[in-house]
C-alpha cells in the first residue's frame, strides 16, 4: 500500500492522514455492504450482521487505532460485489483490480472466487485484466519493485495473523514452507468448491453468497 500511502502524503505530509482515510472508508464500509447483503440475504440475518459489526471492537483497534487499509479493500470489495449484482461485470473486475494495484495484492486472491462464479466470466475478466496490466505496466516502467513486499513480509509474524497464534499455543514455530503447503491446500479446496458452484449456474443470489462467503474463507 506504499502507492496509496505515498498519495495521501502529498494532500497532507502527517501520518495522520492514512489514520483518516482508513476511517473514512470505514464510513463508507456498512452502507455499502448492507446494501450487498440484502442482495442475496434474509432483513432478518442483515440486520443481525450490522448489529454485531457495530458492537465489535476490531474497526477500533484496525482502523482507528492502526490504521490499517483493510477497510479500503473491503469497501472496494463490496462495490465490486454489487457492480456484479447489477450485472456490470466489467466494471466489477475494474474495482477489484484497482484495490491490487493501488493498496496491495491481496484482492488477486479474491479475483478467483468472481472468475468462477460470474455469470459473465469473460466480461469480468476483461476488465479486471484490464486495469492490472496497464496499472502495474505503469509501476514496471517506472522501475518501481513491485514484488518488493513479498520479498519483506514472506514469513514474517505479527500478532493478526494465524502462524502467531500457533506458535503462541505450541511454542513451536512451523516452517515457511509448512506454512505455504498448508495456504494451498486450503486455497485449493476452496476454490474447487467454487468451481462446483459456478459451472452449475447458480442464481444470481446463490452466486453472490459463494463469491462473499468464498472470500472470507
Amino acid at each position: 500500500h506504499a502507492t496509496l500511502d505515498a498519495g495521501l502524503l502529498l494532500l497532507w505530509n502527517s501520518p495522520l492522514v492514512i489514520i483518516l482515510f482508513a476511517i473514512i472508508a470505514e464510513c463508507f464500509l456498512l452502507p455499502v455492504w448492507l446494501r450487498v447483503s440484502r442482495t442475496f440475504l434474509p432483513e432478518e440475518t442483515v440486520r443481525i450482521a450490522a448489529v454485531l459489526y457495530l458492537a465489535s471492537a476490531m474497526s477500533v483497534q484496525f482502523v482507528t487505532i492502526d490504521g490499517q487499509d483493510n477497510a479500503v479493500l473491503e469497501v472496494l470489495l463490496g462495490v465490486a460485489l454489487l457492480l456484479l449484482a447489477r450485472y456490470r461485470a466489467v466494471l466489477s473486475g475494474a474495482v477489484l483490480a484497482a484495490g491490487a494495484v493501488v493498496i496491495k495484492f491481496l484482492p488477486l486472491l479474491f479475483a478467483p472466487a468472481f472468475f468462477l462464479v460470474a455469470a459473465r466470466r469473460l466480461r469480468w475478466l476483461m476488465g479486471f485484466a484490464a486495469v492490472l496490466i496497464v496499472g502495474y505496466g505503469y509501476f514496471v516502467l517506472r522501475g518501481v519493485p513491485i514484488l518488493f513486499p513479498f520479498r519483506l513480509e514472506h514469513g514474517s509474524r505479527t500478532a493478526s495473523d494465524l502462524p502467531y497464534v500457533i506458535e503462541a499455543i505450541v511454542n513451536h514455530t512451523p516452517p515457511n514452507i509448512a506454512e505455504d503447503l498448508t495456504f494451498s491446500v486450503a486455497l485449493l479446496i476452496i476454490l474447487a468448491l467454487l468451481a462446483r458452484v459456478g459451472f452449475r449456474r447458480p442464481s444470481r443470489e446463490v452466486a453472490l453468497c459463494a463469491i462473499t462467503f468464498g472470500c472470507v474463507a
